[in-house]
């Protein structure tokens, strides 16, 4: 966000962002989510970067509370955390 632009923080953005997918998957049958661990390794950022990789997460917890099956899969791996697969 470079102060000469005048460009603010939306810190209402991650709520948005987080409440969007979860209205969608209520409306649907059926869904598939795909999501990155962007958040996840041990590298240090700015307080701006921080706070968007924590809203990520949120996010994806959030979404993982309604869905039926929730997985990850890493080279072709997967790893069931939820559910079942039929």
């Amino acid at each position: 966000f470079p102060a000469e632009k005048g460009y603010e923080m939306d810190l209402t953005s991650a709520e948005k962002c987080r409440e969007e997918p979860l209205s969608f998957a209520g409306y649907v049958r059926n869904a598939v989510f795909v999501s990155d661990y962007i958040y996840s390794d041990g590298e240090s950022y700015s307080a701006s970067t921080e706070s968007y990789r924590r809203c990520l997460a949120q996010a994806d917890r959030a979404l993982a509370k309604v869905c039926d099956v929730v997985m990850e899969v890493t080279a072709g791996c997967p790893i069931l955390y939820k559910g079942e697969l039929l």
